[in-house]
């Protein structure tokens, strides 16, 4: 009869152990779960941030591209400008 009891007390320490490790796991899935959750948020909101910047660099180089064809233009425009300016110099010295 004592070794049936000790039977149970084991069987019934096994599963005690069993119960609170479940009881563990449940808990540490949960935790996980909440870490991955967070985890996809801060995923997504690097991969806005991640959109706008290449949008903000294609606008960049767009706005690059602009400047340096007016600073072409400008200088045109002062080269035709020195030019009349020469003509009209010339006009008064004769």
């Amino acid at each position: 009869m004592a070794a049936e009891q000790d039977v149970f007390d084991q069987l019934e320490q096994r599963i005690q152990r069993a119960v609170a490790h479940t009881v563990q796991l449940r808990a540490e899935n949960e935790r996980l779960r909440q870490e991955l959750e967070g985890l996809e948020i801060r995923a997504t909101v690097a991969e806005a941030a991640t959109a706008d910047a290449v949008q903000m660099k294609t606008s960049l180089q767009k706005l690059e591209s602009e400047v340096t064809t007016l600073q072409k233009e400008r200088e045109g425009v002062r080269s035709r400008v020195e030019r009349l300016l020469k003509q009209i110099d010339s006009l008064s010295t004769t």
